[in-house]
């Protein structure tokens, strides 16, 4: 009854649905939101899980503390950067960008995309968030996460924003 990936959903609305959960956390019961948002995550490898990679980015090292939904909750309330995914107002989720792959002759096709979340909130600028997704069996799941930053952008460009979508087109967005 509850939302999962599956082969029908495009990135975008792989993304939508994950974050979507996470907006309504507690609804049926405690943590539900985290528990389906998880179903929506790339398993982490043993040596992200174990921490032997040489580096953890912040969205990794959030996954690699979450070995519960209410854990996922906890990691996400308490982290600088991703906590704006729990207490939006509104989100537009861009089309995504996908990576053609080689392996077409194969039947693969694609299966690296990147979609773009902005989060808006009642007061302030929005957050941007870049997602990257990997299609396993079929079905799309979220590998990294990435939070934008303003200073990133330059001086004369801070409240604009460049999302792309599936066709590689641009979409610019003003914030401010």
């Amino acid at each position: 009854d509850a939302p999962a990936p599956h082969p029908g959903l495009t990135p975008c609305e792989t993304l939508e649905c994950a974050l979507r959960s996470l907006r309504r956390m507690d609804e049926p019961y405690d943590s539900h939101g985290a528990a389906v948002f998880m179903r929506f995550c790339m398993p982490l490898t043993n040596s992200e899980r174990w921490g032997l990679s040489s580096e953890l980015d912040p969205w990794k090292t959030i996954l690699r503390g979450a070995l519960s939904p209410n854990m996922l909750a906890r990691q996400l309330r308490a982290s600088s950067a991703f906590a704006t995914l729990l207490d939006w107002t509104r989100i537009d989720v861009s089309e995504g960008f996908a990576i053609p792959s080689e392996r077409l002759e194969l039947g693969v096709g694609t299966t690296l995309a990147f979609v773009n979340a902005a989060l808006y909130f009642e007061e302030g600028e929005p957050s941007i968030i870049q997602f990257n997704l990997r299609k396993i069996g079929g079905a799309w799941l979220i590998d990294d996460a990435v939070v934008s930053k303003r200073d990133w952008l330059g001086r004369t460009c801070s409240n604009i924003y460049l999302l792309c979508d599936i066709r590689g087109e641009s979409h610019r967005i003003e914030s401010g």
